[in-house]
């Protein structure tokens, strides 16, 4: 049998037909690509005897517990909400937020990443992000990333020193005897740093 899949509503249909038609439940779990045990799991979890089996009921009740399973986030409670609205508006930084409230053992613990995420999805006033020091983290996709002029220059230079690492390493040497590229710069500097 595959990874563990949740029942979609199809299958709910087609478990209360063969329980209908009088199906154990090995041959109700092949017919569904399913282990026995699912299928009893799944009888036993959303009907009361496997004549009392409905397949809309089981999919509400699924739903249901589904929701409930999820974590809220914490900025969606008020109390969290006000104290770092408050913090915030004192134009103190997630970081710092989230270090005192943690180093003051209080009741509120949140961490920086929450609080940004926050920021993003509208959970606290936008007008907010206008107090960041940063204005928000800056977030690039691994297509979109780029090396600043300034750290190419500092990777050139160590890269002076490191010729004979180069050596060590013949797949990050140039091959036409030209300048290394950027990626072999960066990637011969973050070894020999290591």
């Amino acid at each position: 049998m595959s990874r563990y899949r949740h029942f979609t509503i199809a299958e709910r249909e087609s478990l209360l037909g063969y329980l209908k038609q009088g199906k154990k439940n090995c041959e109700i779990a092949k017919l569904l690509n399913r282990s026995p045990s699912t299928i009893s799991r799944e009888v036993r979890r959303n009907a009361r005897s496997r004549s009392k089996y409905s397949a809309l009921q089981a999919q509400k009740a699924y739903e249901h517990r589904r929701k409930r399973s999820v974590r809220k986030c914490k900025l969606a409670e008020p109390n969290f909400a006000k104290k770092v609205s408050e913090l915030l508006e004192n134009a103190w930084s997630p970081e710092q937020i989230s270090n005192r409230l943690q180093y003051e053992h209080n009741t509120i613990q949140i961490s920086t990443s929450t609080i940004y995420r926050g920021l993003e999805r509208g959970l606290l006033d936008c007008e907010l992000r206008k107090k960041l020091r940063i204005k928000g983290k800056r977030r690039c996709g691994a297509d979109r990333r780029q090396v600043s002029p300034g750290l190419l220059r500092r990777s050139c230079a160590a890269a002076a020193c490191h010729t004979s690492s180069m050596a060590a390493h013949p797949h990050l040497a140039p091959t036409n005897h030209s300048a290394p590229s950027p990626l072999a710069v960066l990637s011969l500097t973050a070894f020999s740093l290591h």
